[in-house]
């Protein structure tokens, strides 16, 4: 018998940002706002998109982090995969995983979220990124004390125009090219 996957997601951060997944999903409803306890947002290793450490989630039985709540099509699901750069083998840059979050009416829902499959060194997103975030979160309408905790988050303003690239331009790839050519040095851009 086959088992059907959850198909709701739970995005907290870039993602909570309305114009970001409408670029990324050909098809996706919202469901509504919902918090997620016993994690915290955190950043990690760094995008050149964004000139930008980039969000995940991690371990923290003192705090508790809201989102937003996504229905998304199975199609919707592998473009948004394609966009995380989540594999099914794990080597990819995030994972799905899955946790119960609670929504603003008591209910508790079964949804998959992104973690970062590798954290390396704790480092600042880009002022440009948190900006997006900090959109999403507000047109969602998050609780105010839970957007205030996200202004607080320390940031770095990126050292050249972000975002890098097209947004999720999937029909371009580097093309063999070596991955270093797509890395910027602030200091040769200020």
């Amino acid at each position: 018998m086959h088992t059907e996957q959850p198909l709701l997601y739970f995005a907290y951060g870039l993602n909570l940002n309305p114009v970001q997944m409408k670029l990324k999903c050909s098809e996706m409803e919202i469901v509504g706002v919902s918090r997620l306890p016993g994690y915290k947002l955190a950043f990690f290793e760094y995008s050149p998109v964004w000139d930008s450490a980039m969000e995940t989630l991690v371990p923290d039985k003192h705090s508790e982090v809201w989102g937003v709540l996504y229905r998304l099509t199975d199609y919707s699901w592998d473009e948004l995969d394609n966009c995380e750069d989540a594999r099914i083998d794990g080597t990819g840059a995030y994972f799905r995983y899955p946790v119960e979050v609670h929504g603003t009416d008591s209910t508790t829902r079964l949804a998959m979220m992104y973690l970062k499959s590798r954290l390396g060194n704790a480092s600042l997103a880009s002022s440009e990124y948190m900006t997006q975030v900090l959109q999403g979160a507000t047109a969602h309408g998050l609780p105010s004390p839970y957007i205030e905790k996200l202004q607080a988050i320390e940031t770095k303003p990126a050292c050249y125009p972000v975002p890098r690239r097209p947004a999720y331009d999937r029909s371009s790839s580097c093309s063999g090219a070596d991955c270093e050519a797509c890395m910027i040095d602030c200091d040769s851009n200020q």
